[in-house]
């Protein structure tokens, strides 16, 4: 009398982690840097044949909102039946900072002339406000642009007065405002 017994091969491999979480600041706060993870992937234990058609794991859906500060958090990873997954869970972090106001003094600047037309407008100067995250308040400012289109002036309704928008504005920056939507001015042309 013989007992056949078939042993299936064992194997392992690693693989990524796809964070499966949605965060949400307060409306006066920022997740500033990107939301990491302690770590990018795991190891897998297994069949083979159960192995070979897992390129990637989940973690469990997390759902925060209302955050004020940074987050950390350990979330599992979602068990896959026959399969052993190491490290069992991840640990993620959540960089939340308070948006300050900040206010400057920019330019106007005039976008679409003619070479032979110059445009003064009045004022040259528009106040800009916008949220910013508090660590980079003192940091080198970003280009942030008050345009007035002077295809605007051509075609506007309104004599002497042309709309001031907002041009080019970094990503950091939230709710930027000018503090005056139109400008006065005056063109002066050159003989070419």
């Amino acid at each position: 009398f013989s007992l056949l017994y078939i042993v299936p091969r064992r194997d392992f491999k690693r693989v990524p982690i796809v964070l499966d979480f949605v965060a949400r600041p307060n409306m006066q706060y920022e997740i500033v840097g990107g939301i990491t993870l302690s770590a990018d992937s795991v190891m897998i234990y297994g069949d083979r044949d159960d192995l070979a058609d897992i390129s990637e794991v989940y973690t469990y859906h997390v759902d925060e909102k209302e955050l004020t500060d940074t987050l950390y958090r350990r979330v599992a990873i979602s068990p896959i039946k026959g399969v052993r997954v190491e490290p069992r869970e991840v640990g993620v972090t959540v960089p939340v900072e308070k948006l300050i106001k900040k206010v400057r003094t920019i330019p106007v600047e005039v976008k679409n002339k003619p070479e032979n037309i110059n445009v003064v407008t009045f004022p040259n100067f528009v106040k800009v406000s916008y949220l910013v995250p508090k660590s980079q308040y003192n940091k080198p400012q970003g280009r942030v642009a008050a345009i007035v289109d002077y295809n605007d002036i051509l075609y506007s309704p309104k004599a002497n007065r042309v709309e001031v928008r907002i041009g080019e504005v970094p990503m950091l920056y939230k709710n930027v405002s000018l503090d005056i939507d139109s400008v006065e001015y005056i063109i002066e042309r050159y003989a070419q």
